[in-house]
């Protein structure tokens, strides 16, 4: 009855914590053309309009913008030239179907406040193109002509209802640059199985991303406690070494099925995890995991305790991980989500059977328990500590669109 309520109390702990929201970043030497494509409220044929994304030191290079020589740019500033700004850029925007032109006419800006550099929002329409093609090609040349040869433009499908994009901020449809400044690209959404496929290579590569840091310290506090038993005259090593493996390997199929299940009641609405409180909860339990094996808290290495602490440590990592940032929603949904999940599996399964044998030919060594098992287990602690701190304050602080977008191909 102890024990059952130490788990009650761990449990109750790592899944209590969910309250943060992600912050956005730009920066200079990007740029980006964000397309929208929909339907007019009075009906008819879908339209394609859409915003640059330009940072304004980018800008006050080709157009002189401030005025005052103080380094920044003021919405007065702004305000007095831009005229010239739009003329700057409405011909170096233009768009194609079948041959025929279609440039971009500029009708509004925007000034926003941003966490890291001043962005110009510049709102364009394509008045000659009637109706949303198929496909259609894009040139730009921003800053490429002879200017700055390293800047990078993106090209982005913000929202397209017919191909099931929704608030899509970090997927490219093309990146232009010196040589390829025209580029085409699909407004009718890739197909299911190019979805799933794009997700299955995101998910699989998620524990070797700058992101993925986390799962490393899960997988590490589940699987080196599980080579040693205890026997009648104290710990001792594992005697089966398919028995240990299929353990590690069913452990973080566990991991991999509860992160998918939290990804998707989030993505249906039907649970919220602010990102902060995700990384609380799966640092406090990779942090209780850890302690266990020192304690034995909620049980030895194969208790049922360590299975359900991972059960929630996957929902409350799964919660986190938001495939819609990621460029999927509506009809892409599920294909994308089934992709995730089943990438998140394979790295992780494979991860736990290669490292299964190397932990077992380890625990046949006398300093197994003292230095990897029971030191181990503190500097998880330490290190899920320091990941937890650094996410917040430090060199690795709040990542969300731009790393979520270069760890994912963007």
């Amino acid at each position: 009855m102890e024990r059952l309520t130490r788990l009650l109390w761990v449990l109750t702990a790592a899944g209590s914590l969910f309250t943060a929201l992600p912050a956005e970043a730009r920066q200079p030497g990007e740029s980006y053309v964000y397309l929208t494509i929909a339907e007019p409220l009075s009906g008819g044929p879908q339209r394609v309009s859409g915003r640059f994304e330009i940072a304004l030191y980018d800008l006050n290079r080709v157009v002189a913008l401030d005025a005052d020589g103080d380094r920044a740019v003021s919405p007065q500033e702004f305000s007095a030239r831009a005229a010239a700004v739009f003329s700057y850029l409405e011909p170096r925007l233009t768009f194609f179907d079948d041959g025929e032109a279609h440039p971009a006419v500029i009708k509004s800006y925007e000034l926003p406040e941003t966490g890291f550099a001043a962005f110009g929002l510049i709102h364009f329409d394509i008045p000659s193109l009637q109706a949303a093609p198929g496909t259609l090609s894009a040139e730009y040349r921003f800053l490429y002509d002879g200017l700055d040869p390293t800047h990078r433009a993106l090209l982005i499908i913000e929202e397209n209802q017919r191909a099931g994009i929704f608030g899509n901020a970090t997927q490219h449809s093309v990146s232009f640059g010196p040589g390829a400044e025209r580029q085409r690209f699909s407004l009718s959404g890739p197909p299911y199985s190019s979805t799933f496929a794009r997700f299955l290579s995101a998910g699989a590569q998620r524990p070797f991303s700058p992101l993925g840091y986390e799962l490393l310290l899960i997988l590490a506090a589940l699987l080196t406690p599980l080579m040693i038993v205890r026997a009648v005259e104290g710990w001792a090593p594992a005697p089966s070494l398919s028995a240990a493996t299929a353990e590690a390997v069913g452990l973080a199929t566990l991991l991999a099925l509860s992160q998918t299940t939290a990804m998707s009641l989030a993505a249906a609405g039907l649970i919220s995890a602010p990102l902060e409180a995700t990384r609380t909860a799966v640092a406090i339990g990779v942090s209780l995991i850890a302690l266990n094996t020192l304690t034995q808290l909620i049980g030895g290495p194969s208790s049922l305790g360590v299975w359900a602490a991972t059960l929630v440590i996957g929902l409350a990592h799964g919660a986190g991980l938001d495939v819609m940032q990621m460029g999927a929603e509506g009809p892409m949904l599920a294909p994308a989500l089934t992709g995730f999940g089943a990438g998140l599996w394979v790295s992780e399964a494979v991860l736990a059977a290669v490292a299964a044998p190397i932990l077992f030919l380890l625990s046949r060594l006398s300093l197994y328990r003292p230095l990897f098992v029971q030191l181990g287990a503190a500097a998880l602690i330490l290190a899920a500590g320091a990941w937890w701190a650094g996410m917040r304050v430090g060199p690795l602080g709040p990542p969300e669109v731009e790393q979520v977008a270069r760890a994912f191909g963007g």
